[in-house]
């Protein structure tokens, strides 16, 4: 049965104008990919504001869900979809905050379609103006790796997962290399392969989603790529900073890591674990402290 060559996931949480130009962009520059955008539960009435901005656009589907599942769970309603309605080759994961220049999906594409070995691929994200070379592509955790990760001294002091270069060229494309970890901002994956490994891992709901489906497309025998002649814009905003906040954002990266440990990392996860509960609360402790130096500096 035939179907299109790409569909296009965007999970929208509370940003109806950011998931509107973005998807205006898409409708431009790819009038013939269906646009599945999943509003998660938003309390800002987001799912009536697109339905509204965007009712024009024939190839753009709008979903509501019922509760705020998250990343891998909200993704997931669209993802399925996608496949089930339009049967597509690949499919694109794209947050509502990054902006794409000419020719990045149909190069994605390309790499694809040429290295079989692959199962997804981005470029390089420049993340609100920068380049961080640790957040461009990351080695899979393992051990006590999240140990050192939980803490902003200790990952300072010695990053695991940091790659010191590149060296895994793939065997077909000079411009891309084979990585463990790529963002979960903007990927494009082979969909049958994203089925197989049975789409993301709804156990958590928010961070190490990527990961987690690394590792089980690592398990299939797939590469994960990152072209260094590609890059899109990831323009995060991080005007909220609020302990309380920031401790929910922290409680969520490390119940995931936790999550990730215990569930794919084997036995390591359980021996591990008050190695990783003390580096947390070292965590937590070090965010608590830099959040009061910020606001006595304001003073």
């Amino acid at each position: 049965m035939g179907g299109t060559l790409l569909a296009i996931v965007i999970l929208n949480y509370n940003t109806p104008g950011l998931t509107s130009e973005l998807v205006s962009w898409f409708v431009r520059h790819y009038p013939s990919y269906p646009l599945i955008v999943v509003d998660n539960a938003s309390p800002d009435n987001s799912y009536i504001k697109l339905k509204d901005m965007l009712s024009q656009y024939s190839n753009v589907v709008i979903l509501e869900n019922d509760t705020n599942c998250g990343y891998a769970c909200g993704n997931n309603l669209g993802v399925k979809y996608a496949i089930q309605k339009f049967n597509p080759r690949y499919v694109m994961i794209v947050n509502p905050d990054v902006r794409l220049p000419d020719g990045f999906i149909e190069n994605m594409i390309r790499y694809l379609e040429q290295d079989s070995q692959l199962a997804m691929v981005t470029g390089i994200m420049i993340l609100n103006g920068t380049v961080d070379f640790s957040s461009i592509a990351w080695k899979l955790p393992k051990r006590f790796d999240d140990v050192f990760l939980n803490s902003i001294l200790l990952k300072l002091l010695y990053n695991p997962c940091k790659y010191s270069k590149l060296t895994n060229h793939s065997n077909v494309l000079p411009n891309v290399f084979y990585v463990d970890v790529i963002p979960g901002s903007c990927f494009i994956i082979r969909s049958d392969v994203f089925k197989e490994v049975g789409y993301f891992d709804e156990g958590t709901f928010l961070y190490a989603e990527e990961r987690i489906l690394a590792n089980k497309v690592k398990r299939l025998g797939f590469k994960v790529g990152l072209s260094i002649s590609d890059y899109y814009f990831h323009n995060h905003s991080s005007n909220n900073t609020s302990l309380k906040r920031g401790l929910f954002h922290l409680y969520h990266l490390y119940r995931s890591r936790l999550y990730y440990n215990i569930h794919y990392n084997s036995p390591w996860g359980y021996l591990s674990l008050p190695f990783f509960v003390g580096s947390a609360f070292v965590g937590m402790l070090e965010f608590v402290i830099v959040h009061l130096l910020r606001k006595l500096r304001k003073l």
